[in-house]
């Protein structure tokens, strides 16, 4: 099992080549915290970062709203 922060989980919502390549190398192996979601849906993103990483999240978790 191998574990995913919450900075790598943004480049892979934001479709960065090597993240999403990274993602699917070691996908049957892959562990993401509880925190590093929580931070999501929670709002506990700083007004630069929630600039930045909503659009990605929303890709990613159509339907879901972010407020």
């Amino acid at each position: 099992m191998i574990g995913a922060d919450t900075s790598f989980l943004i480049d892979f919502l934001n479709g960065e080549e090597e993240s999403v390549e990274w993602m699917e190398e070691h996908k049957n192996i892959l562990y993401l915290c509880e925190n590093v979601v929580y931070e999501f849906l929670c709002g506990n993103l700083l007004v630069g970062e929630r600039k930045r990483d909503i659009p990605g999240v929303r890709l990613a978790v159509p339907g879901l709203e972010i407020r």
